[in-house]
């Protein structure tokens, strides 16, 4: 429930108040909601993301209410489902945008992302995995070179890490 994640949440963020090197990313390659099935996890995402900074803040608060700016929190989406920006962009937790695109579909994702209001920087949190095949591609199609032009598209295209 989104009352059992926020108090889950806030004892993980006490656990690790004084980690200065943690970065959040909820979402585990998962979307947050699952339209077909009538499910929609997104309140639960928001009080997990509250829980959190609450404890990592040392807040105590009923009503929830906290600021996010000791530890930087985004969501991880699948590949080819919505992206952060799409659920989240407007969520103060949310402090940068996480894509998991393959190269060829990150640059629209990017200028959508830069586009948003307020800004906020995204990340390419999962691009091409090496060796991977699969029935369109050979192994040797995602070697490192494929590695390093996704980055560095990613990256000229305005993402960062």
């Amino acid at each position: 429930t989104p009352e059992n994640a926020y108090h889950y949440a806030q004892w993980v963020g006490a656990r690790y108040r004084e980690a200065p090197n943690v970065l959040w990313l909820h979402g585990a390659n998962r979307p947050p909601e699952f339209p077909e099935r009538q499910l929609d996890f997104r309140p639960t995402i928001a009080r997990l993301a509250e829980g959190l900074a609450d404890g990592l803040n040392g807040v105590d608060r009923p009503d929830g209410r906290a600021g996010f700016a000791r530890h930087f929190m985004s969501y991880g989406s699948l590949k080819g489902a919505p992206q952060s920006s799409e659920y989240f962009h407007a969520a103060p937790w949310l402090a940068f945008n996480s894509i998991q695109r393959w190269p060829e579909e990150q640059l629209p994702s990017l200028a959508r992302d830069w586009a948003a209001s307020p800004s906020k920087p995204t990340w390419v949190y999962e691009g091409r995995h090496e060796a991977h095949s699969d029935d369109s591609n050979r192994p040797e199609q995602w070697g490192p070179w494929q590695m390093r032009f996704q980055a560095w598209q990613a990256a000229f295209s305005g993402a960062f890490g």
